[in-house]
């Protein structure tokens, strides 16, 4: 799971942080509005990326049911593991190691 901190300043990042370890937190200086998405999709590793924001929620099983619904529609997605990952816009730059270039300023 990634978090990106669109330049919050109410603790709730650090909370998530705290609680979750296992969670990738990537924090913005500012509010970038919904460019912050891009940033989230360019830092995953994974075949599919679902958002959800502070006024929306997945109901339990849903992911699964978005994932499953995908995948039977797109035959080329259904092997085991994470294929080659569905992004929006063009691939970031990658350093030697394959991580994401730093956001410190994304625009």
């Amino acid at each position: 799971m990634i978090l990106v901190d669109n330049g919050s300043a109410d603790g709730s990042v650090d909370a998530v942080a705290a609680a979750h370890p296992d969670v990738t937190v990537i924090r913005l200086p500012r509010n970038v509005g919904a460019a912050v998405r891009t940033v989230g999709v360019r830092a995953a590793r994974t075949q599919f990326v679902a958002f959800a924001d502070d006024d929306s929620w997945w109901a339990p099983g849903a992911l699964r049911a978005a994932v499953a619904r995908r995948r039977r529609r797109d035959p080329a997605r259904r092997g085991a593991g994470p294929g080659p990952p569905v992004r929006c816009g063009p691939s970031p730059a990658r350093s030697a190691n394959g991580a994401p270039p730093a956001p410190s300023d994304p625009w």
